[in-house]
């Protein structure tokens, strides 16, 4: 708190009442005008801050369901990944991928999702080829 005599404070209230009491300039209510907008921004990015910021309760609900989705994959194994993309198992525990950012967690989730689905589609023959086996298989029977 600031020390200041009572001769000052009584000179400080009077200057606000007159100052409250005239009427108002255009510089001064451009000034007024902009000094509010600049508090109100403020407040705004500490609102934001506090949503959406790294401890805000939106990001931790997102660390909640992307560690829930994490656990899942990492029950699942690595069997049924590519084997370019199985080093994202093997080499990382739970635990330390549960420490990524939001980001990293997303990145990484979407790197196994790709390499789960890449692995099914290897599985299966291409359309081309299973008609063609097809094929081949019912002129060898029929010539049989």
């Amino acid at each position: 708190m600031h020390s200041c005599s009572i001769a000052s404070f009584i000179a400080a209230c009077s200057s606000v009442k007159l100052y409250l009491t005239a009427p108002p300039s255009v510089g001064l209510l451009r000034l007024s005008i902009g000094k509010f907008h600049l508090v109100a921004w403020d407040l705004w990015q500490y609102r934001n801050n506090l949503l959406h910021g790294e401890a805000g309760p939106l990001a931790l609900a997102q660390h909640a369901a992307l560690d829930l989705r994490l656990s899942e994959e990492f029950h699942l194994g690595a069997s049924t990944l590519l084997p370019d993309l199985r080093h994202l198992i093997l080499e990382s525990s739970l635990p330390v991928t549960q420490r990524l950012s939001i980001t990293e967690k997303t990145q990484w989730l979407d790197s196994i999702r790709i390499g789960r689905r890449d692995f099914t589609d290897s599985l299966l023959p291409s359309p081309a080829l299973a008609a063609e086996r097809a094929f081949m298989l019912a002129w060898r029977s029929g010539a049989a």
